[in-house]
């Protein structure tokens, strides 16, 4: 009896042996040295560690835009733990979190999903994907939802690396690895939409990666932005102020479709939110929400929220000494880029009907004065208020 319990240990160990050097084969890494422990006994094997150029990367690839049931996409992506959890039969350098804020777009999700676990497979990436949904009456807060991401994530689990995910925007190139660099990492450099150029040098929105002690020295996402616009160009400012440089791969790597959408409502008050500087005051370090539902799905974990609104006005905060002091050189000032201010008519004054206007001009009629004002707020779009301190590309 003894002598068979022997043999069937040596033929287990003989298997697992043999498993493990077939995929040290497969993916052809380095070996190091790793410990599996059985009962009291320790057997030590080899096993290779992750590296970024796997034999399982194919390069530029179609984008799969059907919409799948549930229950197809489960049986697709079978070996996704619960949670919406991967670990690769390698030894990964860190593990990331992909967080995507949320809200009444089931279509996109399931795109997103059926992308974007098969993309971090084949790169051999030990992720978690968390779908932060905002379940309230109040305008979407994406910088908020990222904040919540980030807080829930880390209860769940010790990440290093961060990846804050637009879920409209699918990765064309599984050579855009989605790991963390030396330092933040802009990873949608090129999408579609935009004829895949990079609109302006100091965007750092749509697909961001941060690591742990980055994103918490930066103090997190702006808190205050609900609606359209702002918190990405804010966020780029708080990693301006902390001098760090911003990573961007190629034009040909870093390539996102982005799935059509009804686009947001702005936020007016944008331009005003980013000429203050309290960065130390709002994002993490006040963030406030109440958590209404954390259940682990089959291919993601979903965190429903209810946001509390921080009813203060932007002139109310105070600027930070760091900020006071870059703006007090005139040369920097003069940079900053700053919305002119409307000239306004007396009070109860109008201009009489059938007046001629400047340069012998007829007032516009109302249709024209709608296609002016989209033209103006594209323009400003691409033009927003930003600190000084720019990165080097």
């Amino acid at each position: 009896m003894l002598a068979r319990l022997q043999r069937a240990s040596i033929l287990l160990l003989v298997i697992v042996v043999f498993v493990i050097c077939y995929q040290s084969i497969m993916v052809g890494n380095p070996i190091i040295s790793y410990y599996l422990g059985t009962n009291n006994t320790q057997l030590r094997l080899n096993l290779s560690a992750c590296l970024k150029n796997s034999r399982k990367l194919v390069g530029l690839q179609p984008i799969k835009k059907e919409i799948l049931s549930w229950s197809q996409l489960n049986k697709i992506h079978s070996n996704v733990l619960l949670g919406g959890h991967y670990k690769p039969n390698c030894l990964t350098k860190e593990s990331v979190a992909i967080i995507i804020p949320y809200r009444d777009r089931q279509f996109h999700l399931k795109v997103f999903l059926n992308n974007i676990h098969s993309i971090l497979q084949r790169q051999l990436i030990e992720y978690g994907i968390y779908i932060i949904e905002q379940s309230d009456s109040l305008a979407f807060n994406r910088g908020m939802l990222m904040n919540v991401g980030f807080a829930e994530s880390l209860k769940l689990y010790n990440y290093s690396c961060f990846i804050f995910h637009d879920i409209d925007l699918i990765p064309e190139n599984d050579k855009n690895i989605y790991d963390c660099e030396e330092t933040p990492r802009h990873m949608s450099v090129a999408v579609d939409k935009m004829k895949y150029k990079l609109p302006y040098n100091t965007l750092f929105g749509g697909v961001v990666a941060m690591k742990k002690e980055e994103f918490q020295k930066v103090n997190g996402f702006s808190n205050r932005y609900f609606g359209w616009g702002g918190e990405d160009d804010d966020l780029y400012n708080r990693i301006a102020l902390q001098s760090y440089n911003i990573h961007r791969h190629s034009l040909l790597v870093a390539r996102y479709t982005m799935l059509k959408h009804i686009p947001g409502v702005p936020n007016k008050n944008r331009y005003k939110l980013l000429r203050n500087r309290n960065f130390n005051k709002d994002g993490l370090s006040n963030l406030k929400y109440d958590l209404r539902e954390l259940k682990s799905e089959k291919l993601f974990t979903h965190v429903k929220v209810h946001l509390v609104e921080l009813h203060v006005e932007a002139t109310k905060y105070k600027s930070t000494k760091s900020y006071v002091t870059l703006m007090s050189n005139k040369t920097e000032r003069s940079k900053m880029m700053v919305r002119p201010n409307k000239t306004k008519r007396p009070n109860g004054t109008e201009r009489p009907n059938g007046t001629e206007r400047p340069n012998g001009t007829e007032r516009p009629n109302k249709t024209e004065i709608s296609n002016q004002t989209e033209s103006s707020t594209k323009t400003e779009s691409s033009n927003m208020t930003h600190i000084t301190l720019k990165p080097k590309f």
